[in-house]
């Protein structure tokens, strides 16, 4: 089996984690976690309650690709809405919408045109 060609040699390389100190997660008044309803932003919200934050530090913002909730869905998920809100109330955490006036499918039409 061939090996794998190494692009940099990073052995020799500083570690950037202790640069700047370890960082006081706990510190901050307010966590705002940009909310997909993904492994990722469902991870995250989970890792800093894991650690400790607060509930009532925690804020989630969904942003609706296709626009206002009565827009044509396009890009999101026709269940992405509801996943999103079934977990922040489950979590106990505030959830808020935001979208563009001109949501993508607008654009995204005007540019083909």
């Amino acid at each position: 089996m061939a090996e794998q060609i190494a692009l940099f040699n990073i052995t020799e390389a500083p570690d950037p984690r202790g640069a700047h100190g370890k960082i006081d997660l706990l510190a901050y008044g307010t966590y705002i976690i940009a909310v997909s309803g993904g492994k990722d932003s469902i991870s995250s919200v989970l890792h800093l309650l894991e650690q400790g934050v607060p509930r009532h530090k925690i804020e989630l913002f969904h942003h609706r690709i296709d626009g206002s909730p009565n827009a044509p869905r396009v890009f999101d998920w026709a269940v992405t809405d509801a996943y999103v809100k079934a977990f922040a109330e489950a979590f106990d955490l505030p959830l808020y919408f935001s979208w563009r006036m001109r949501a993508s499918r607008v654009r995204c039409t005007a540019r083909m045109s």
